[in-house]
């Protein structure tokens, strides 16, 4: 990545939900030309070097807008698990008609708990799970998981994931606590990296339908390929995966590949079910400082569901 210089920060705007407000320090500055020349996970991974305090990446919110004639693409940095403040904007990717900026900036983003906390859509029919059936050639992965129904029973379960052809060679085994091939867990499922599929050479441009009502640009509708190759509903109310109850993810020979344990534990997900989201937190520092204190938590609130119930 070619550095340019120092470029005044008046030149640069970040955006939170299409509202522009002054950026902050601007880090490096490249080409139009050069920066349209990067994939993705290029892209990602020069933010990450470059922020470096980033600690993940929301691949998810890659995305274009449109504004005075010039265009521009921003990538959204999650500044660490559950913070109060919600997402940050830390650092943006800006595209102007001749130059691209990438700066760093501390625009608070109100906290999008759709995403994180929204409810599983997979259905529970033994069925292998795909999001782009037929699409691509794909192998069979296991993940195992833990989850949390309505009325607080705590269920293990099983299902089958497809990820793309090649996807096992390109990552390491791993032992339980390693994240391997596991980006993050929410709610509602798990998510792989998606920048593994650069790895293996899956071109989402050769899946491209051109639906320009669905998609209104071809960038659009290739991340839409990557995430829903990589990101998977699982069948659940309540997916958990602590140290106590980890998320394992086991290649087609077997072999552990993935796993997770930083997300909400039993008592963080009981919390935040029947607080009605008002408590939304993983408690998993507490289950390692101080077990006692987090057992006596969870005994009070199983002990008062089932007052509820009598």
């Amino acid at each position: 990545m070619t550095k340019m210089g120092r470029i005044p920060v008046s030149e640069c705007s970040c955006v939170s939900r299409d509202v522009a407000s002054p950026c902050g320090e601007i880090t490096h500055a490249m080409s139009l030309s050069q920066i349209e020349a990067m994939s993705l996970s290029q892209i990602e991974a020069t933010s990450l070097q470059l922020t470096r305090k980033i600690d993940k990446i929301a691949t998810g919110s890659y995305t274009k807008y449109a504004s005075a004639g010039h265009r521009y693409t921003v990538i959204l940095c999650q500044q660490g698990h559950g913070r109060p403040q919600g997402l940050m904007l830390r650092c943006v990717v800006l595209f102007t008609a001749s130059q691209a900026i990438m700066c760093k900036s501390g625009v608070s983003m109100p906290k999008a708990p759709g995403n994180t906390m929204r409810p599983s859509t997979a259905k529970d029919d033994g069925r292998p799970i795909n999001n782009l059936p037929g699409l691509y050639p794909t192998e069979d992965w296991v993940v195992y998981y833990w989850d949390v129904e309505p009325q607080a029973e705590l269920r293990s379960r099983r299902a089958v994931i497809q990820l793309p052809h090649g996807y096992a060679d390109a990552c390491p085994e791993v032992w339980i606590g390693g994240s391997g091939c596991v980006h993050n867990v929410r709610r509602w499922g798990v998510q792989c990296y998606t920048r593994i599929l650069q790895d293996i050479g899956f071109d989402p441009s050769l899946y491209l339908a051109h639906d320009v009502e669905q998609f209104p640009s071809s960038d659009d509708e290739v991340i839409s390929i990557l995430i829903n190759a990589t990101h998977f509903d699982l069948p659940a109310h309540f997916l958990i995966a602590s140290v106590q109850h980890p998320l394992l993810l086991f290649d087609p020979q077997g072999i552990l590949k993935g796993s997770y344990t930083r997300w909400h534990t039993y008592l963080g997900a009981l919390a935040y079910m029947f607080s009605n989201g008002k408590v939304n937190g993983y408690f998993g520092r507490l289950h390692a400082e101080n077990r006692a204190l987090y057992n006596e938590a969870l005994t009070y609130i199983l002990q008062a569901l089932q007052q509820s119930k009598a």
